[in-house]
């Protein structure tokens, strides 16, 4: 009992962001209790409507992501109240469709089919905007945040999965309500900080750079989520799914474990200790499920579902603190996440589906083969990724050193990063064009900071051009002094 006080206690020490950001939990809370095991049983349905909503919600995603690369899309989704409107009439929506197609017309297909697309575009929009906003937060914070969202949602679910059907549709739309309040709450306190995340910050120059949407998001963490949805979604085929994927012991283990970590830890605590345990978890479930077969199911589906949840953890956090160290595009970032999580994951339930018709007479045997060797790539595919020494890229600081040691993002956000930031806003500088001012400022040449943001050198002259132009200065020397000395401040 003494420990569980002194967690408490480090606990309320590390919660120095808006407790708003907790609401993150509610986005898997409402797509948990609407169609992944929903208290509605849809039947021999049930499959190609989670498939339609999983699709649905890439669609849309997949189009954000289009639309800025091509510049059509200049601020976040989250400071346009119309978009936060919009998301909210959609899960009602979806949640009414759905129950009045089971309740009023015993599972009429097309209208299922309907609450499927609708709520599968509205979450995907949900889940974007919210790591919009929490994508601005420390990295620790981000991941204490999402922990603790992971939590609420296993409470929220527990305590609204033994409701009746006509009751279920009424609180489900309540978790639509409050994730969409506290998601503006949540926006409005981290605005504070981050203005371009108001709805009244005056963007006078779109933020639609080319070139930063395409070297923006990490590859290797992307071949990791590759692996580990594929995996997660074809293991739990075998067995392990009674434990879910969403709102379950699995996900509410890892997320106690972060906390723990975060917690007692400290300045210590090492994001590389996420994909560490991911794979340990992993390994232990094949074992189990290699020794005992079906037999353990919940055991199996544990296990899965906290490697695959530390797995996220981690992910997010990565993509997170691009957003946070180098102001990358988040709405982007997320948007492509969520696209390549969800194919793989349908990926895997067609490659499970596709072995199982193949082996019919060796089922057991084929499928506990191929899930060896999807969680041996996944083991590769992160020892690869992270364990690294010489980890190049933007994304890999995370890995390489513990929490405390890592004080270039702070130093650059609260002085030198802000004081660019406030002549960008001043001169009209572009996203790209203000992230080279902070480079510049900190005094790294033009082969440098080519290296850094992967463009050609020449790419770099052109922007230091504009920069100058824009902020009347005709040299270094004269940079750093309309800078100011900041460093000294």
């Amino acid at each position: 009992m003494r420990q569980i006080h002194h967690v408490l206690a480090l606990l309320r020490m590390r919660l120095c962001f808006p407790l708003s950001c907790l609401g993150i939990g509610l986005v898997s809370t409402w797509s948990e209790l609407s169609f992944i095991h929903s208290p509605l049983s849809f039947g021999t349905l049930a499959e190609p409507v989670f498939q339609t909503f999983n699709l649905s919600s890439v669609v849309p995603m997949a189009l954000v992501a289009l639309l800025l690369r091509l510049g059509k899309i200049s601020r976040p989704l989250v400071s346009r109240p119309l978009c936060l409107a919009t998301t909210l009439a959609l899960l009602l929506m979806a949640t009414a469709t759905s129950f009045c197609a089971m309740l009023l017309f015993d599972g009429l297909p097309w209208l299922l089919a309907l609450s499927a697309v609708v709520g599968g575009v509205g979450l995907g929009f949900l889940f974007v905007m919210w790591f919009e906003v929490v994508s601005h937060l420390k990295p620790a914070d981000l991941l204490l945040a999402y922990a603790l969202g992971c939590v609420l949602r296993v409470v929220l679910i527990w305590f609204g999965s033994g409701m009746q059907p006509d009751r279920q549709g009424i609180w489900l739309g309540l978790v639509a309500l409050a994730a969409i309040a506290l998601l503006r709450l949540a926006r409005n306190a981290v605005a504070k900080e981050t203005p371009v995340l108001s709805p009244s910050f005056d963007n006078k120059q779109k933020d639609s750079s080319h070139e930063e949407t395409r070297c923006a998001f990490p590859v290797r963490p992307l071949l990791f989520v590759v692996t580990g949805t594929l995996t997660l979604s074809f293991a739990l085929g075998l067995g392990g799914s009674a434990a879910g994927t969403n709102g379950n012991p699995g996900v509410l283990g890892a997320a106690l474990l972060a906390i723990t970590l975060v917690t007692l830890k400290g300045d210590n605590f090492q994001f590389k200790w996420l994909w560490q345990c991911s794979i340990a978890l992993i390994a232990t479930a094949i074992v189990v499920y290699a020794l005992f077969g079906a037999g353990l199911p919940l055991i199996s589906g544990f296990l899965v579902c906290a490697s695959y949840e530390l797995c996220l953890m981690l992910v997010y956090c990565i993509l997170g603190d691009l957003v946070y160290r180098s102001f990358y595009n988040s709405t982007f970032l997320y948007s492509l996440e969520i696209c390549i999580a969800l194919s793989a994951g349908m990926a895997g339930d067609l490659l499970l589906n596709g072995i199982s018709h193949a082996f019919p007479s060796s089922i057991g045997l084929a499928l506990t083969l191929v899930c060896s060797l999807l969680a041996l790539l996944y083991a590769v595919t992160a020892v690869r990724t992270f364990s690294d020494p010489d980890l190049q890229g933007r994304w890999s600081t995370l890995i390489r050193q513990p929490v405390g040691q890592d004080m270039a993002p702070l130093l650059e956000r609260s002085r030198l990063g802000l004081r660019c930031h406030e002549l960008a806003g001043e001169a009209g500088l572009s996203s790209r064009e203000e992230e080279i001012l902070l480079l510049m400022a900190q005094r790294k040449k033009p082969s440098a900071i080519a290296e850094q943001l992967v463009i050609a050198v020449s790419t770099v002259n052109t922007h230091k051009k504009h920069i100058y132009r824009k902020l009347d200065v005709h040299s270094a020397k004269e940079l750093q002094t309309r800078i100011g000395q900041v460093d000294e401040d």
